[in-house]
C-alpha cells in the first residue's frame, strides 16, 4: 500500500459536552450510553479499527467514572454474543486534577497510556466508538451544564 498520511495520522476524538453524557448519572452504578463517531478521514481509508493509546476525561466534578468500550451498539444486551464488551477503564476522582483557571472549578483525568493501550474495532461498520459511561462514586453526577464531561479518545487507525 503506498504512504497514505491518513493511516498515520494521530486523532484526538472527542465527545460533545452539550450532546453526550448530559443526563445525571445516578450514584453507585447508574450509566448513560453514547455512540461517538469515528473522524471523517477514516471514512475515506474505511478503517473500522483503531488502537486506542490514552483516554482522557475533562469533567466539572471529580467523580469515580469507568467508561466501557464495545464492538457494537448493542452496549450492555443481556446476550453476551451481542454485548461484544472490549475493555473498562476506571477513572477515580481522587486522581482528577483541576484544570487551569481554579475559578472554572473543572478537573481533569488522564490514564498513564503505557498501561492501557488496546485496539477497537467497530464490529457493526457504524464507524463510532460505542461507550459506557458508569458513575461510581458515592455522589451523583448532576446533569446539564454544572454537570458537564468531555471524554477524549487518542487513537490511531489500523488498516
Amino acid at each position: 500500500m503506498p504512504n497514505n498520511p491518513l493511516v498515520d495520522s494521530f486523532e484526538l476524538i472527542s465527545s460533545d459536552k452539550d450532546t453526550h453524557f448530559t443526563d445525571a448519572i445516578t450514584k453507585l452504578g447508574g450509566f448513560e450510553e453514547e455512540d461517538i463517531a469515528f473522524p471523517a478521514e477514516w471514512g475515506l481509508i474505511q478503517s473500522n479499527k483503531c488502537e486506542v493509546l490514552n483516554v482522557s476525561i475533562q469533567s466539572d466534578q471529580p467523580l469515580d467514572l469507568e467508561v466501557l468500550f464495545f464492538a457494537t451498539d448493542a452496549h450492555a444486551d443481556t446476550d453476551l454474543d451481542k454485548d461484544r464488551a472490549i475493555t473498562s477503564l476506571f477513572f477515580a476522582g481522587t486522581d482528577a486534577k483541576r484544570t487551569g483557571n481554579p475559578l472554572t472549578g473543572q478537573y481533569r483525568y488522564n490514564l498513564d497510556p503505557a498501561t492501557f493501550a488496546f485496539n477497537y474495532h467497530d464490529e457493526d461498520n457504524s464507524s463510532q466508538f460505542h461507550i459506557t459511561l458508569i458513575n461510581r462514586d458515592a455522589a451523583d453526577k448532576i446533569a446539564g451544564a454544572t454537570g458537564e464531561i468531555v471524554l477524549t479518545i487518542h487513537a490511531v487507525p489500523i488498516m
